[in-house]
């Protein structure tokens, strides 16, 4: 008989102030780590009191507001606590311009992206769709500029804007006058 000996490691991953679905991400974490027996402790932090949130990590911080101060903060902390990883879902602009200096500490850092120019794209939610749809990515159509406001008013039904199959604007979403259907 074969005995294979597992070190059980603790990774301590930090969850900086993110998107509304914050709290559902660490949930998430948590009850993943839970069922396959992985030790993983959950840091949470955010600029305001968002108790729903922090009170899901098992260790809650409270986030500078000012961004001079954000990177001095978050190499302390990486060190104080030995986070071994950052996941950011705000603030992803700044993260990418300061990833090699939060990386120099031994951190792994998640944004979303790898890199300024692909957190620009995605930004710009037209350009973006065509991205996605010229490389055959799935994703929603996307009309921008007057389409947008036509559809607002446009009567419903199937066939608003001689597009077949066209959603309801209500079905849609708007960002900025850009209405992804």
């Amino acid at each position: 008989m074969a005995f294979r000996i597992i070190k059980k490691m603790n990774k301590k991953i930090w969850f900086m102030e993110g998107l509304s679905s914050q709290r559902d991400i660490i949930q998430g974490v948590k009850s993943f780590a839970q069922k396959n027996n992985f030790a993983i402790t959950v840091f949470a932090s955010h600029r305001n009191e968002r108790h729903e949130i922090l009170s899901v990590a098992d260790y809650s911080l409270t986030e500078p507001e000012d961004p001079q101060k954000r990177l001095q903060f978050i190499q302390e902390t990486i060190q104080t606590y030995g986070i071994h990883h950052i996941h950011t879902g705000r603030n992803s602009q700044w993260f990418e311009e300061h990833r090699s200096a939060i990386e120099s500490t031994g951190a792994t850092l998640t944004t979303g992206a790898t890199g300024v120019d692909w957190l620009t794209l995605a930004d710009e939610k037209v350009t973006f769709a065509q991205f996605m749809e010229q490389n055959g990515l799935p994703g929603r159509t996307v009309l921008a500029g007057e389409y947008a406001g036509r559809i607002k008013d446009a009567p419903r039904g199937p066939a608003v804007l001689g597009q077949p199959g066209m959603r309801e604007a209500g079905d849609g979403y708007l960002w900025h006058g850009i209405l992804a259907l």
